[in-house]
């Protein structure tokens, strides 16, 4: 692909969040490489955000919009782009000072990539250290030189892929679709893996890009309930079906685990399996069925401890 001038649109949604929108901002004034442009979505505010941006981030792009979700909000932003590559950040995360020159010098070195990513840092509930997310990735990519990694790779027990550090170019957008706005769990990783199934590289910078704080409150996401996970497995599986084989066994693979997880999960806290739904249960191999099932019946504290290292390992595994 000829390289082209790469312009950063910047895109905030937000929901009655105005002081941690105020330290996410301040993180993208803060790079040393500035953006193109910066969009906020508020997505129905009620804490006087409108006037305290215009008080304060008087340069920053803001558009209302009545209460729609995160999905909404982010498509809303990704429209109203006038750059080539959007930069996606929580508005209670943060990013790193280097992040965006980081990413831009890998986006240059390799012009064909379509999308990148980074280390995720976590700030410590005690407000002093910040901890690199243990990422295997990261490790990878940092010991070998690599700027890029094959996104369906098995690379460790986290995320590739955390929004807050992750950049796409616009384009793709048109040729994969926008995010789901009637998915409120998981709707990023059904969006990475969308574009994964068409551009399954993915530049990746080892050291830490975007910064995730303990305790955010006042989500976009509505909730991480059942029927939306069945929801969020279903349109992974249509998007299967034009997929290479060898790609479709390591989704299937994958969805198959998260599912087992959120068995083992509500085993762990409830104790039962009641009301979980057989299409959930469907999509799960018949030997952690089994093995759920029988935890059901064992003493509280054997069931809590094992339903958590069974957890932990399928988590482990992706």
């Amino acid at each position: 692909m000829e390289k082209d001038l790469i312009q950063v649109s910047v895109v905030v949604p937000t929901f009655n969040r105005k002081i941690l929108l105020a330290r996410a901002l301040q993180s993208v004034f803060s790079q040393d490489l500035p953006p193109y442009e910066i969009i906020v979505i508020d997505d129905g505010s009620t804490d006087g955000t409108m006037e305290f941006l215009a008080r304060n981030f008087p340069h920053v792009n803001y558009v209302y919009q009545e209460n729609a979700g995160v999905s909404a909000a982010r498509n809303q932003g990704i429209k109203l782009a006038m750059g080539n590559w959007i930069a996606f950040l929580d508005s209670d995360d943060a990013w790193a000072p280097t992040k965006l020159r980081e990413q831009v010098a890998i986006i240059e070195a390799q012009p064909d990539l379509m999308w990148i990513s980074g280390a995720l840092g976590r700030l410590s509930k005690d407000g002093e250290s910040i901890n690199e997310s243990a990422s295997e990735v990261a490790s990878f990519v940092g010991s070998c030189g690599a700027q890029s990694i094959a996104f369906f790779e098995p690379l460790g027990n986290t995320q590739k892929c955390h929004t807050s550090a992750t950049m796409v170019r616009k384009s793709v957008f048109h040729e994969v679709g926008f995010f789901k706005e009637g998915l409120n769990f998981g709707e990023h990783l059904e969006m990475w893996f969308r574009i994964a199934f068409r551009y399954p590289e993915l530049g990746y910078v080892s050291s830490i890009c975007a910064i995730k704080y303990p305790g955010s409150a006042n989500s976009l996401s509505v909730g991480q309930d059942r029927g939306q996970t069945i929801h969020l497995f279903n349109s992974l599986s249509k998007e299967l079906e034009t997929a290479p084989k060898w790609m479709r066994r390591r989704v299937q693979r994958w969805i198959s685990i998260c599912a087992a997880m959120q068995i083992f999960k509500q085993i762990q806290y409830r104790g039962s399996q009641k009301g979980l739904p057989e299409e959930l249960i469907s999509l799960v191999p018949r030997p952690w069925v089994l093995v759920s099932s029988i935890l059901c019946l064992a003493p509280t504290k054997v069931r809590k401890r094992a339903s958590r290292m069974i957890s932990d390992q399928l988590r482990s595994s992706l």
